[in-house]
């Protein structure tokens, strides 16, 4: 139910359903990453993302980076209330 992870499992670190990783847009826009692939340390961006990209907040897509900034909008603007 995207409901539920929308209002709780984002919030509790969830990945959700795991979204369409970019291999090109992914390794291009995180060096570190590519660099990482060419050296054997992952397999590809997809795996790095679903093991620890989307934890450290990588945008797998730019078809998705406007949601990712939306959220992380929202988050910045949360953390100021506080």
């Amino acid at each position: 139910m995207p409901e539920h992870f929308v209002e709780l499992g984002y919030f509790e670190g969830r990945i959700g359903a795991p979204p369409a990783v970019d291999e090109a847009y992914y390794i291009n826009l995180y060096k570190d990453v590519g660099q990482a692939v060419m050296r054997g340390d992952v397999t590809s961006g997809v795996e790095h993302y679903e093991t620890s990209g989307y934890a450290e907040g990588r945008i797998p897509s730019a078809e998705l980076k406007p949601a990712v900034d939306a959220w992380t909008s929202i988050l910045r603007d949360d953390a100021g209330r506080g």
